[in-house]
């Protein structure tokens, strides 16, 4: 991305914009926003072993190597923070050191803090943890919706762009774990309904970028990218069936035109600001520019 355009998001008033940089996530309780998202995907990716291995007990009742690494705590933070409510925290204990103690806010599985995790939770903690994933690992707040967890009218208001749908579930056994997004109206309004600047294989889309990087071989890194979550603009598939309010419902494991697949209703939609949806758009299609010669003109106007 050129410096001019760098600077030019940047200035967006901060009502529009609250882009972070830092490299740690700040301090929630003193921002007032519901969550900052930056974990690695391979701290997500690599954890399903870990995770399932918790999901047996109360959050925090069972040790875990997951605590004594820096891509473990990172996953334990956000995995607190989805599962618990604000008011509540789980501790792990570390080798060599102080427990660990984690404190929750979006509580989405708030049974967990006393037994073991069930299945309809798992998968929408894993959405959320989903949700969290920023292939560049540079945190921005996210507004995080789902069947359990609305927004208020000023949160609806400071995060209006729908960024993507998340689903899937982490915690199954090793061969029936699978992560599905599928992106939304904000990204397809500007980048049109296949989201990304091309059809031609072999170029990756919003999403790739997004989850994870422009290099050979990562194309999709893992999670399996679903396309539109609706037919924006008259396009040719979809994930879902329907949206209800922000939430999607009934949303397949591949496009339900191309064909028949499970469904999943335990989904969460990522919101975000417009100024750092248009930094994240921006970023993408000069990564695309810079390493395969496609560029575009890219139109923010619908989204600022």
């Amino acid at each position: 991305m050129s410096h001019a355009l760098r600077v030019a998001l940047a200035a967006l008033p901060l009502a529009v914009c609250a882009c972070s940089t830092a490299e740690d996530k700040p301090d929630l309780e003193e921002t007032g926003l519901v969550s900052f998202n930056g974990l690695a995907p391979e701290a997500l990716l690599q954890s399903g072993n870990a995770l399932r291995a918790l999901a047996g007990a109360r959050l925090g009742g069972v040790t875990t190597e997951l605590a004594n690494s820096t891509d473990g705590q990172a996953l334990l933070t956000d995995l607190v923070r989805c599962s618990l409510p604000t008011g509540q925290t789980a501790s792990f204990q570390r080798n060599g050191g102080p427990a660990l103690v984690l404190p929750g806010l979006i509580g989405l599985a708030p049974s967990w803090r006393n037994g073991a995790i069930g299945e309809t939770d798992q998968r929408f903690v894993t959405a959320c943890l989903m949700a969290h994933v920023n292939g560049r690992e540079v945190p921005f707040p996210i507004s995080v919706r789902s069947a359990r967890r609305s927004a208020d009218l000023l949160e609806k208001l400071t995060f209006p762009a729908e960024e993507m749908a998340v689903y899937g579930n982490l915690f199954a056994p090793a061969s029936e774990r699978e992560l599905f997004a599928c992106f939304g109206a904000a990204v397809a309004q500007t980048l049109g309904s296949r989201g990304g600047v091309s059809d031609s294989l072999g170029v990756p889309n919003y999403l790739d970028i997004r989850f994870c990087s422009i290099r050979d071989g990562e194309e999709g890194c893992g999670f399996n990218l679903v396309g539109a979550c609706l037919r924006f603009r008259n396009g040719p598939t979809q994930a879902c069936e329907s949206q209800s309010g922000n939430i999607f419902n009934r949303c397949h494991e591949r496009p339900i035109q191309q064909a028949s697949t499970p469904s999943h209703n335990e989904t969460v939609s990522v919101y975000l600001q417009p100024g750092d949806l248009a930094l994240l758009l921006s970023e993408y299609t000069a990564d695309v520019c810079d390493a395969l010669g496609i560029c575009i003109d890219l139109d923010l106007g619908g989204i600022l």
